[in-house]
């Protein structure tokens, strides 16, 4: 995966579930334009907030009228299930 883009409500708080939680840093943040990039392994995840320039071209923000993503797979290797769990759990 090169990149993904998830319309999100609160950029801080979806920032720290992917770097706090997954491991994610910061790669670039474009706040001109409310652009927030983080990067995973070879792979970026961009976080738009829905009231920024970017973010209101996209529509409803996520919610019952809205969707931000349908789905995105990243391959985690080496798998270790128990640890995975462990440190979700924390």
């Amino acid at each position: 995966i090169d990149h993904v883009v998830f319309r999100v409500v609160d950029v801080e708080r979806m920032s720290r579930f992917w770097i706090d939680v997954l491991g994610a840093s910061w790669e670039r943040q474009r706040e001109d334009i409310g652009l927030y990039q983080l990067r995973v392994g070879t792979s970026l995840v961009d976080l738009v907030p829905v009231s920024g320039q970017l973010g209101r071209q996209g529509g409803a923000a996520p919610g019952r009228e809205g969707r931000n993503v349908d789905h995105v797979c990243f391959r985690v290797d080496p798998w270790d299930g128990d640890a995975i769990l462990a440190h979700l759990s924390s």
